[in-house]
């Protein structure tokens, strides 16, 4: 008897170490962006209105459930309010803009989607506490080594996957790995965003399965992006490694991880521009053996930097490196700045002003034909800009020449370019850079918001990872720091901050950077270091001052995503019962998004449509005119308004709106062919 009553306590008590060792704070840091961006990832980047919309009325609804009941905190410490703060007052004033801007619709749809953004912010803030930035990073880690996986995949093993429709509609760019975000850049700056975190779980991860994993995760991110072609990507994750070693302390483990890693990378791409079917992404039977020959290779790789990654773990743990290899600050720190310097001046010697002044002058070009479909070599090798310096321009003159303080409105660039772009042909929506997007967009007060965001997180970051005791924890600061510096390269010369799964990773990094490490502060606390009862007295009050402010705010920010996303529904409903001949149901929806849009261009626009199609000339003329009169700068609607005219049999006024699109939109290849 007393034996099993031994025994059944030895039972109860491993199950309560079992429960003990489920941390439910930490599995939430870990889970919430882990399950973010892959779900984001999987659809698309999210960069379909409906997924972002859905992703952002959840996550303010996680807010106000948990501000309500309590069970998520509120208490996100100096820095971490004044990073939302600096959010919140950018996605006031881009809701300011409402007041001059010449798209309403556009508007509310972009206010809708930074409002989306700050709910992810503000849960990323309230998974953040004491050590708990490792759990984001590894989260935020996991996923992003899953999607590069999953991409990879898809190229080795086309079959398993649906090709994405970009390859459709630019048959040229079939080469570059787009998969599963649906734009190559893009997939190359997710990658190089999560490279620094996978080296922060391979170098100090708590179980050695966990180093393992990690460390033969990292050649297959390499091969992913290496896949792409992107130039940018490549930028961003040279950044992004930069950063993290300067950052993170004891880099001689990490520096071997970084060579046997990269040395694995470097044998799967050379494996891989051998395989010319492969990598020109050509269907047929070679590119089916060359990919399961590929894959062996790749399992084969991977097993090898996960045990090297794991001998170099043991190494680390077990074996002390001789003082010379491990400098202190003092010595490495002005070390490091002669190495600069000399490195600065041998650069000016062998004439590199003049050979950067020549890239420059390239980088500025027009784009040139055919460059999408290159090979890996000449692509990277090429420094042209593709027209982003033309997009640039254009957003500089929107913002000096319209309005310097208030830009043009948020969302409205796409009508701006199409009248006053510089290049024929083709289709603009984006400026290319949040930077310069933002200032045409939003002002001067604008991109001064959105930068100071990134400022302050990169700056306390930089300094907390400093400050931090424990190596673990610096060292994910420092991936923190890395993960984020991708992001600012990567969204400087692409539209990354529209595609929902990269702000969304970059958001929860600065969450980590500004809050997921208290010890020491970045500010110093009023209270005495040792009187818990002083800080905790002082974080009650503010949790109970806000919580009631922030369910309010969050009713008001679910308001503010599901108003253009319920338009969207219904439009997106009517444009379907059109294909299935139903035009009075379309009719229905269309009039029901124009109920929840009253000022909507595109409900009236369907509605328009879809009485065209049933032969109701006059109405749908006069729901036409009702758009242009809403939105007059949009080239669209007054095509379909001069189509509608001359079926009616106005044609002078079909010519007059005929003519008037046209002069919004001079260089579209519609009107060019129309003569």
């Amino acid at each position: 008897m007393t034996a099993a009553t031994t025994t059944l306590a030895r039972r109860l008590s491993s199950v309560g170490t079992l429960g003990r060792a489920l941390d439910g704070p930490a599995f939430a840091s870990w889970l919430l962006p882990f399950a973010l961006i892959l779900i984001l990832a999987l659809s698309g980047g999210g960069y379909d209105p409906l997924v972002r919309g859905q992703v952002g009325v959840a996550a303010w609804w996680l807010v106000i459930v948990g501000a309500a009941t309590g069970v998520v905190p509120m208490r996100h410490g100096r820095l971490g309010w004044a990073a939302f703060a600096v959010f919140a007052a950018f996605v006031a004033w881009s809701a300011v803009g409402l007041a001059w801007t010449e798209s309403t619709e556009r508007t509310v749809a972009e206010v809708a989607r930074i409002t989306t953004y700050a709910g992810l912010l503000l849960l990323g803030l309230s998974t953040q506490g004491r050590v708990a930035a490792r759990h984001a990073i590894n989260g935020a880690g996991t996923a992003i080594a899953l999607v590069a996986s999953i991409a990879v995949l898809s190229r080795l093993h086309p079959e398993w996957f649906t090709s994405p429709v970009l390859y459709e509609t630019f048959p040229s760019a079939r080469p570059r790995l787009a998969f599963p975000l649906g734009y190559w850049n893009l997939l190359a700056g997710l990658v190089a965003m999560g490279i620094p975190l996978l080296f922060a779980i391979a170098s100090t991860g708590r179980t050695i399965p966990g180093r393992v994993l990690a460390g033969a995760a990292l050649p297959i991110m390499g091969l992913c992006a290496y896949l792409t072609v992107s130039r940018g990507g490549l930028a961003a994750a040279a950044g992004a490694v930069l950063v993290f070693f300067l950052l993170a302390p004891e880099r001689l483990p990490r520096l071997a991880l970084l060579a046997v890693t990269g040395a694995g990378t470097a044998v799967l791409c050379v494996a891989a521009d051998r395989r010319e079917d492969l990598q020109q992404n050509i269907a047929g039977a070679a590119a089916l053996q060359q990919g399961d020959e590929l894959l062996g290779l790749v399992v084969f790789v991977c097993i090898g930097a996960g045990l090297l990654s794991w001998a170099i773990a043991l190494a680390d743990r077990h074996a002390a490196p001789p003082g010379w290899l491990a400098p202190s600050r003092r010595v490495a720190a002005p070390a490091s700045v002669l190495v600069a310097v000399l490195a600065a001046i041998a650069f000016v010697g062998a004439g590199g002003a003049g050979w950067a002044q020549d890239r420059f002058e390239s980088f500025k070009g027009q784009p040139s034909a055919g460059v999408v479909g290159d090979d890996a070599v000449s692509r990277f090798s090429s420094v042209s800009s593709n027209g982003r310096w033309e997009y640039w321009v254009a957003a500089r003159n929107a913002a000096f020449d319209e309005r310097p303080w208030g830009g043009l409105g948020p969302g409205t660039f796409e009508l701006y370019w199409a009248r006053a772009g510089t290049i024929s042909g083709g289709y603009v929506r984006d400026a290319h850079s949040l930077w310069f997007q933002t200032l045409a967009e939003t002002g001067l007060v604008g991109l001064v918001l959105i930068a100071g965001l990134f400022l302050l997180a990169i700056v306390a970051g930089a300094v907390r990872t400093l400050r931090a005791r424990a190596v673990e924890e610096r060292v994910a600061l420092a991936a923190a720091c890395g993960g984020l510096t991708a992001f600012l390269i990567i969204a400087s010369v692409e539209w990354a901050w529209q595609v929902p799964v990269l702000p969304a990773a970059a958001l929860v990094l600065v969450a980590v950077a500004v809050r997921g490490v208290d010890d020491p502060p970045l500010l110093a606390p009023r209270a005495e270091a040792g009187d818990s009862r002083v800080g905790r007295a002082r974080e009650r009050p503010l949790s109970r001052r806000f919580g009631l402010g922030v369910v309010a705010a969050g009713l008001a920010a679910v308001a503010v995503i599901a108003v253009p996303l319920a338009g969207l529904v219904n439009v997106r409903a009517s444009e379907a019962l059109v294909r299935q001949g139903n035009t009075t149901g379309a009719l229905e929806r269309a009039q029901n998004a124009q109920v929840v849009q009253p000022y909507g261009v595109s409900a009236r626009l369907q509605k328009a449509l879809v009485l065209e199609r049933a032969r109701r000339i006059v109405p749908a003329l006069l729901s036409a005119r009702s758009a242009t009169s809403e939105e007059p700068t949009n080239w669209r609607a007054w095509l379909v308004r001069s189509r509608l005219e001359a079926q009616s049999g106005d044609a002078a006024a079909s010519v007059r709106s005929y003519r008037q699109a046209r002069s919004l939109n001079p260089r579209s290849p519609i009107f060019a062919a129309a003569g």
